[in-house]
C-alpha cells in the first residue's frame, strides 16, 4: 500500500470521528468504586507484588509502593496494621510504650507511593508477627524468613 495525503473529505470524517471519542465519559471519582474488603489474601499479594523487608542504614523495614493512584489501597493497609494484635518477640510482653505500628503514607516519586514502617519494636512485635501466620507463594517467602 502506497503514501498517501489524506483529502479534505476524509480528514473532516477523521476529526468528527475523534471528536466524539469519550463525549459520554463522565468524570471519575474513585470513591464512586465498590468497596472491597480488605482480606488476609489481598494485603499478602500487596506485599509479595510490591512490598519489601529489609534492613536499611541498620534499621529493619517493611514497605509497600504503589502507583499514586491506587494510593487509597496503601491507606487501608496502614488502618489494617495499625490495628494488628501485639505479639511480642523482642521487649516487654506489655506494650507499655504503646509501640503500635503508625505506617506513614507518602509521595515517593510523582508518579508513586509507598507505605512505610520503619520502627524497630514495630517490625519485631507487629508487623513480623502477623507475616510470619501467613503463607507465602512467592520468592518474596524466602526473602521474608532471610
Amino acid at each position: 500500500m502506497e503514501k498517501r495525503r489524506l483529502n479534505k473529505e476524509e480528514l473532516k470524517k477523521i476529526l468528527k470521528i475523534k471528536s466524539g471519542m469519550n463525549s459520554q465519559r463522565l468524570q471519575f471519582n474513585i470513591n464512586d468504586l465498590p468497596k472491597r474488603s480488605l482480606t488476609l489474601s489481598r494485603i499478602l499479594g500487596f506485599v509479595e507484588g510490591d512490598g519489601s523487608f529489609c534492613i536499611s542504614n541498620m534499621v529493619p523495614t517493611f514497605s509497600i509502593k504503589q502507583h499514586s493512584k491506587n494510593v487509597h489501597f496503601l491507606y487501608e493497609i496502614a488502618e489494617f496494621l495499625n490495628k494488628l494484635p501485639y505479639c511480642p518477640e523482642i521487649g516487654p510482653k506489655i506494650d507499655k510504650l504503646n509501640t503500635r505500628p503508625a505506617p506513614g503514607v507518602y509521595p515517593d516519586s510523582p508518579n508513586t507511593c509507598n507505605l512505610s514502617v520503619a520502627n524497630t519494636l514495630q517490625i519485631y512485635n507487629y508487623i513480623l508477627p502477623f507475616f510470619k501466620s501467613l503463607r507465602f507463594i512467592t520468592r518474596k517467602g524466602v526473602d521474608f524468613q532471610l
